[in-house]
């Protein structure tokens, strides 16, 4: 090196003095390098570093200075010689820099050398290093080791492309090498501290584990490798979940426990803790503590979003109280912008039918999230409820556009459509969802009540068939053991067993099937039906034999004789042929105004005369003595929107008359109010004494068959008049002006003298009340004749 080149005359003078001193050489190298004159730099350093004997910091410049120069070699032995000798911070920076020498030169077997033996841990200040040893051991084919660098990375590094892809290839080629369980082990101790910072790599990493480590390991290997202690708990959440998946719920509960101690307000590990609803013991302790943490969730400052929604889940499986609602709408109220929690609450008021507080509800989550199917469904359900036809009808079509292959929003359409009376358009919606999924029960069975209500009996019986895939279907299918009878031909002294279905009602009504099946095969059916009803079917089908219902069935339904079993409500498919007849035979009956008899089971003639007597003892031959009831025991709002109120009841009746209460459920205020109206125009109303109108039902027909005609909504009592031939004038709310048991005519053909007297929910009772009462005084005029 010439003198003449170092430009400080001070400088120079000192290199004549003393060409040896390290000091003069060190300084002209770092002045070249602030003259930005590198690889004159690097000569200097050099001779620097030749001129001592120790390993100084003038050997970090001469490597710095050669890594400048793109002499990435000799750099990184030199960076190495440092990291041997200096202190720990010096050394690790030296460390780094021959990392980065050997990775630009691609000789990853060297950055192994210098990983081996080196803790992952304390490296997060040097940008990469991380990702470059690990990306050696991959080279090298160790994947553990590789596994470890990479899951000590800085949690910054999640959302580099790079680092994702580098992790990725670490876990694919750990799947396909063979790992002993120590290692796992060390991997996770190694790595917790820092792993555990971030869910993506955390999850990625657990579950390679439970892949390649046995079930039954797993909680063995969280305690031996000291994950908890090691990442502060803040592994707790994830190996919750893990234990849970793998080795089940029961197994998670003492890792949520861990997890409460060290975070009470970790509200999601306090859901595992909670049991399965099919767990909770029946004094409901549990059920009690599980609903008071549901609320301390829901008024927490602490209590996240998903902590929130898994309350609100509790809390939609508790009893509807206000006390529990009132929570319900705190929590949709705690989270306004949380699109799952309106939604979750939403659906829960809809199914209450308070569709004027799920509506809002359901509003928020589409105003975070516009094209949520699911929400705009359900907003479609919130007006069908309200009956707003046009707005559900427009939601349920937004949420198909949303998403084509939602289910619930065709069903909703469908809903929205006979809501609105349109029964072809329900019908048509139904067909479409059937075509691309046959297996769809609750379309099929909407189809099915919209084909008989237009008279498409043989599709409409036909799909009613399906209605025990009905997920909450009122009727348990018996447990018979025989083949279920579809038309076949019995043998001469073969049986066959029927079973009721359903409330009492639909027992009444469905036996005139009987009938049918007696023609075919008199002497060959035994009858399963409610235990209320027997005396009167036997009396009604003295060749049939009847049986309690009963668990298990009574032996003689279950002897050899009996070949085949099959529920009442399938035999209107059997007979549609002879249904067709009966609705050509009774079609000029349809529009009469009162129509008596076509009755076809038999009360007890002792009993109606006994209680004709009583009634004319209360008025005479001629007063008029009309059965009645306003409602049933359920009280839903779909339910309330067919009954009457008091008043409106007495309002039906002419005046003077005897109204005779049928009503098996009701409260003393309503009793006044129909007293205080039936007073004001000379109606007496009565409960005859000693007679329980729930459970003493033969005593219940014959009252019917004792009174002149009966008021009432579509409830069983409507069915009792109708099966005995009652003139019956029935309150009825339906958009279409239709129920589906008429078949598609002005009546119901199998039950003639039950009148429906429709409107629409959306109006007043004030015409079927005209109606009923204008058919009443009919009836009363002919009595008054048939007296003369």
């Amino acid at each position: 090196m010439a003198v003449e080149e170092v430009s400080d005359a001070s400088l120079r003078a000192s290199l004549i003095a003393e060409p040896a001193d390290s000091s003069n050489w060190d300084q002209i190298g770092q002045a070249s390098i602030r003259e930005q004159e590198v690889s004159g730099a690097a000569r200097y350093f050099a001779r620097a570093n030749a001129a001592t004997s120790e390993t100084s910091s003038v050997l970090m410049r001469l490597a710095m200075a050669q890594e400048l120069n793109g002499e990435l070699s000799s750099a990184a032995e030199n960076y190495i010689k440092c990291s041997i000798s200096f202190g720990d911070d010096a050394a690790k920076l030296a460390l780094y820099r021959a990392v980065g020498c050997f990775q630009k030169l691609g000789a990853h077997g060297r950055i192994v050398e210098l990983a081996e033996g080196k803790p992952v841990d304390g490296w997060h200040s040097y940008q990469g290093v991380h990702e470059a040893i690990g990306v050696a051991y991959l080279s090298e084919r160790r994947s553990l080791s590789a596994l470890m660098w990479l899951c000590s990375a800085p949690v910054d590094k999640d959302s580099d492309q790079g680092y994702r892809s580098v992790l990725d290839q670490a876990l694919a080629m750990a799947d396909g090498s063979t790992v002993e369980y120590a290692d796992i082990c060390q991997l996770l101790a190694n790595t917790s501290s820092t792993l555990f910072k971030s869910s993506f790599r955390a999850r990625k990493l657990l579950l390679w584990v439970s892949r390649v480590v046995q079930a039954t390991d797993i909680e063995r290997l969280i305690f031996e490798c000291g994950l908890v202690e090691r990442s502060g708990g803040d592994c707790l959440e994830l190996v919750i979940q893990l234990v849970s998946q793998l080795v089940g719920k029961s197994a998670a509960v003492k890792w949520a426990k861990m997890s409460q101690v060290i975070d009470p307000g970790n509200g999601r590990s306090f859901f595992y803790i909670l049991p399965e609803e099919a767990d909770l013991p029946e004094d409901d302790v549990l059920a009690d503590w599980m609903v008071m943490w549901a609320k301390a969730a829901v008024v927490s400052s602490r209590t996240d979003p998903q902590g929130v929604n898994s309350a609100a889940i509790i809390l939609k499986t508790g009893e509807d109280t206000a006390d529990h609602l009132s929570y319900l709408v705190a929590a949709a109220d705690k989270y306004p912008d949380s699109h799952i929690i309106q939604y979750n609450v939403g659906a829960h008021f809809n199914i209450l039918a308070q569709a004027e507080i799920a509506e809002p509800m359901l509003k928020r989550a589409l105003l975070v999230k516009p094209d949520y199917a699911k929400a705009l469904s359900n907003f479609s359900v919130s007006h069908c409820i309200m009956l707003h036809d046009k707005e559900a009808i427009a939601a349920a079509r937004r949420a198909l556009a949303a998403n084509p292959k939602l289910t619930s929003a065709f069903t909703n359409l469908a809903m929205a459509y006979r809501g609105a009376g349109d029964l072809p358009a329900a019908i048509a919606v139904a067909q479409e969802v059937l075509k691309s999924d046959p297996s769809d029960v609750m379309a099929r069975m909407g189809l099915a009540f919209n084909q008989l209500a237009i008279g498409a009996i043989e599709h409409g019986f036909e799909n009613y068939l399906s209605r025990w895939g009905q997920k909450n279907f009122p009727s348990e299918k018996r447990p018979f053991p025989q083949r279920e009878w579809k038309r076949h031909k019995l043998a001469a002294k073969e049986k066959v067993v029927i079973y009721m279905e359903q409330g009492m009602g639909d027992e009444l009504m469905f036996s005139w099937f009987l009938h049918y099946m007696e023609r075919l095969y008199p002497g060959n059916i035994l009858v399963e039906c409610d235990n209320r009803l027997i005396g009167l079917f036997a009396r009604s089908f003295p060749s049939i034999e009847f049986y309690p219902k009963t668990n298990p069935p009574r032996e003689r339904l279950l002897a050899p004789d009996v070949g085949y079993k099959v529920p009442i409500g399938h035999l209107p498919y059997y007979f549609t042929a002879d249904l067709r007849e009966l609705i050509r035979e009774r079609w000029s009956i349809a529009t009469e105004p009162v129509v008596e008899g076509y009755g076809w089971l038999r009360t007890d003639s002792e009993k109606v005369s006994s209680w004709r007597a009583f009634f004319q003892d209360l008025g005479g031959d001629q007063r008029l003595v009309v059965g009645v009831a306003w409602r049933s025991s359920h009280l839903a709002r779909a339910r309330r929107a067919q009954y009457v109120e008091p008043e409106e009841l007495v309002a039906s009746i002419p005046d003077g008359a005897l109204a005779v209460n049928l009503q098996y459920v009701y409260d003393s205020e309503e009793i006044e109010r129909i007293e205080r109206c039936a007073a004001e125009r000379g109606i007496d109303f009565i409960t005859v004494p000693g007679v329980d109108l729930k459970d003493d039902l033969d005593e219940v027909m014959c009252l019917c068959d004792a009174v002149d005609a009966l008021a009432t909504p579509l409830t069983s009592t409507a069915f009792m008049g109708g099966v005995i031939g009652k003139p019956t004038f029935v309150f009825r709310s339906s958009a279409a002006g239709s129920i589906w048991q008429q078949l598609g005519t002005p009546h119901i053909p199998w039950l003639p003298s039950i009148r429906l007297m429709f409107r629409d929910a959306r109006d007043s009772w004030e015409e079927p009340i005209a109606a009923v009462r204008e058919h009443l005084v009919e009836v009363e005029r002919r009595k008054i004749g048939s007296r003369r």
